[in-house]
């Protein structure tokens, strides 16, 4: 029999379902497979070929571009968009406006403080 082992930080609230998950046993990863369609509460599809190597583009279209400008337009839009001063709390922990990022990444100015970035911080202190 197969063990399924569940690796990671359990959730508060879900201890008890995660500890249920991790004593199931099944036979074989064939049962394994078997079990999860056969309990699956959704339905995987695909698209025609055609889609696929259409890529991005043919999903979503091209980029907008500023005179003829992707990086104008990247610009206005982090710039000027009607959120780019709107303040958010970045993946990382910094709480920044997209006006702010876009300056860090492109055009930092020198005397300017800007939110903490633990990994910056260390490159910057280590000498790289």
């Amino acid at each position: 029999a197969i063990r399924v082992r569940i690796l990671g930080i359990h959730s508060h609230g879900h201890i008890s379902a995660w500890q249920e998950l991790k004593l199931q046993e099944v036979a074989s990863g064939a049962e394994l497979n078997t079990k999860f369609a056969r309990e699956a509460k959704y339905s995987m599809s695909h698209a025609p070929l055609n889609t696929f190597f259409s890529g991005l583009v043919g999903l979503i279209g091209g980029p907008h571009l500023v005179k003829g400008s992707l990086m104008k337009a990247m610009r206005h839009e982090h710039q000027n968009g009607a959120d780019a001063e709107v303040r958010f709390m970045s993946s990382n922990g910094v709480v920044t406006t997209s006006s702010e990022e876009w300056e860090f990444v492109v055009n930092p100015v020198e005397c300017r403080i800007y939110g903490e970035r633990n990994e910056f911080r260390k490159l910057v202190v280590i000498g790289f």
